[in-house]
């Protein structure tokens, strides 16, 4: 059986076109109906569902979070394909927990979410990051002061800043600050990234 058939992808609507497409305010719900534990914690304490998350039918097994599916499929399809070669395992595990380390939670562009999503975001995301407030300004200080650490760290890489553009918004002025930040690397990053 061709592996599209035997494994369902779960992620945001529209992002992908060979997948389930999840709106925001349907995620805790998915994932509780597919069996999927909280995969961390949000800032009022609740817990936090994230998406992706692949349904393997042969083996009536869900899973949350890339990297705990990238070890799943290794064990359970060795001979298929290999996300994690040459035990990068831990590695990629150490660049992800740092990564979440220096990251503020990334502010929220209402106007780039569907209008399914819109209250959701307003209730949810800006009661923790309120837009036009102190709190917002202050997060945005820590998020570029992680793209900075970031950038200490990385010769050439792009998906987190690509990312913050899909959220901010090609036209925002929070996303064009950013590719202002170190000498516009972020820019670059992105240029690079999206011409592959």
């Amino acid at each position: 059986m061709p592996m599209h058939e035997l494994i369902t992808f779960y992620d945001i609507t529209g992002k992908f076109k060979a997948h389930v497409g999840v709106e925001y305010p349907d995620i805790s719900r998915t994932c509780q109906e597919l069996g999927v534990g909280p995969t961390g914690t949000w800032p009022d304490g609740s817990p936090q569902y994230t998406l992706p998350v692949i349904y393997d039918h042969s083996t009536k097994t869900a899973i949350a979070e890339s990297g705990a599916i990238g070890r799943y499929l290794d064990a359970t399809y060795p001979d298929i394909l290999c996300v994690f070669p040459g035990r990068i395992e831990a590695p990629q595990e150490a660049t992800v927990d740092a990564f979440d380390k220096v990251m503020a939670p990334m502010p929220i562009a209402l106007q780039r979410v569907n209008d399914a999503c819109k209250e959701h975001f307003k209730t949810r995301r800006e009661s923790w990051s309120p837009l036009d407030s102190a709190i917002r300004a202050e997060q945005w200080l820590k998020l570029q002061a992680g793209f900075e650490q970031i950038a200490r760290w990385m010769e050439r890489r792009g998906e987190e800043a690509v990312c913050m553009k899909c959220v901010l918004g090609d036209d925002s002025e929070e996303q064009k600050d950013v590719e202002k930040w170190h000498d516009r690397r972020w820019a670059r990053l992105i240029a690079a990234f999206e011409g592959l």
